[in-house]
């Protein structure tokens, strides 16, 4: 008797290796690496803000609030004790209200220089609000009279205010020097005033020259000088002026014990003093 079905079917089973993979080929991301696109985002920025300024309107306000922001609220002056402050603040007080980025440091300086009584001044913007200006003063060294006016005379040689109260009592008068103009600020015109100037504090240094002392110019070789009551006028030349004291002090004791008393005591000449007795 015969089976009905499904025929059989002959499977044979044999061992196959298994073919390699190919590779994965990885996907590059495309990112900016960081440091180019912090520079396009700057330049973003940038662009945007160029773009803000060029616009008119836009400009006009950005500029009102960066005046708003600097604009001066306090001015602080530095001057030494024998300048009057009041006349450096009045120069500078027009700067409050202003923005500190229209303002010139180097115009305010220029402008405190043309002061007589400022000798330099610098000027530094703190913001966002400040200015500090630094004054260095010139002093009245000596006073001298011209016509029917008195000024001080700093050592530099400008024309200066006379110092307040007792102060111009203190100082030793000068005479005989040329000024470009007789007024504040007018400048000695003779090239040898350094020489003077140092004449005059070495015999300040030894206490021949004071409050009540005088100084006369005549020239480069003659500068008399009364120094107060009881010494003769001392006459020098501003050649060796240093040998000429020396000269002087050598001789005082031998002048002191003579009778009568001396008008006059020329050092210009070197190896001998010339002695002119009261008449």
């Amino acid at each position: 008797m015969k089976r009905m079905g499904v025929p059989r079917q002959r499977i044979d089973f044999c061992y196959r290796p298994a073919l390699p993979r190919p590779p994965v080929k990885k996907r590059h991301s495309r990112t900016w690496p960081k440091g180019i696109a912090s520079f396009v985002a700057v330049g973003a920025v940038g662009g945007a803000l160029v773009g803000l300024m060029l616009f008119a309107p836009t400009r006009t306000v950005l500029g009102k609030l960066l005046s708003s922001l600097f604009s001066v609220r306090q001015i602080v002056i530095e001057v030494p004790g024998d300048l009057d402050a009041s006349r450096a603040m009045s120069s500078c007080s027009g700067s409050i209200g202003r923005s500190l980025l229209d303002i010139s440091a180097m115009d305010m300086s220029s402008a405190f220089s043309s002061m007589a009584s400022v000798k330099s001044a610098t000027v530094k913007k703190l913001y966002p609000s400040t200015l500090v200006v630094t004054v260095q003063g010139r002093r009245a060294r000596f006073i001298t009279k011209l016509g029917d006016r008195s000024f001080g005379l700093s050592e530099d040689g400008v024309l200066v205010p006379l110092p307040r109260g007792r102060g111009a009592a203190r100082l030793p008068s000068i005479q005989g020097l040329t000024f470009s103009k007789a007024a504040l600020g007018g400048k000695v015109r003779e090239k040898f005033l350094p020489d003077l100037v140092s004449l005059c504090d070495s015999l300040r240094a030894l206490g021949y020259l004071g409050p009540r002392s005088r100084v006369k110019v005549v020239d480069q070789i003659e500068v008399r000088v009364w120094p107060h009551a009881g010494v003769p006028a001392l006459i020098f030349s501003l050649h060796e002026f240093n040998r000429q004291i020396h000269k002087y002090l050598m001789a005082k004791d031998f002048m002191a014990r003579q009778k009568g008393g001396f008008r006059s005591v020329d050092l210009r000449f070197k190896g001998q003093i010339v002695l002119k007795k009261n008449s």
